[in-house]
């Protein structure tokens, strides 16, 4: 839609008014993109009373809240919740830790330990943030500046089945 200039307008409605027009559509052609255009981040989520073993790759976000058994590997980042419980070895770009985690950490980013975690096994990161409270029975190595590989190489000996149980029973 293509508008003219009219003398007259910028008479009736001021020199300023006709400025804030132009701002309008000057901005309007730079605009960034909307929240349709905009790509959606994937999150896994373990919930509360679900309870998941096996070994897990992906490059999404992965929240839990239940409990997993295994190992659990992604190019994103981890968190477990206060309430969580986690037997399993654990890589990720950025790692939040509320709940108990029995298993090695390797964080590329940053390591935040709440005072309610629990954690039992080494860790390696870049950089740690513990507060107090937090507990720790294992060995810990900062200042690790690795690059987090755009893809994680599987590290388990074989790619198991999951499964997944919660208060109902086993899903597969």
């Amino acid at each position: 839609m293509t508008k003219t200039l009219n003398p007259n307008t910028i008479e009736k409605y001021g020199f300023l008014a006709m400025l804030n027009c132009f701002t309008l559509f000057f901005l309007s052609m730079f605009r960034t993109k909307t929240h349709e255009e905009t790509p959606v981040q994937t999150q896994t989520l373990i919930g509360p009373g679900i309870t998941v073993e096996g070994n897990f790759m992906g490059a999404g976000d992965v929240t839990i809240q239940g409990s997993l058994v295994g190992t659990l590997q992604t190019t994103k980042n981890v968190h477990i919740g206060p309430q969580a419980k986690v037997s399993a070895d654990i890589t990720a770009n950025d790692i939040l830790i509320e709940g108990a985690v029995s298993g090695n950490v390797k964080c590329y980013g940053t390591l935040q330990l709440k005072s309610t975690a629990v954690v039992e096994g080494n860790m390696e990161t870049n950089i740690i943030a513990v507060e107090l409270g937090a507990q720790v029975k294992g060995k810990c190595a900062s200042g690790v500046t690795e690059t987090m590989p755009e893809e994680i190489p599987f590290r388990g000996e074989h790619k198991e089945k999951v499964v997944a149980r919660s208060k109902e029973g086993v899903k597969k």
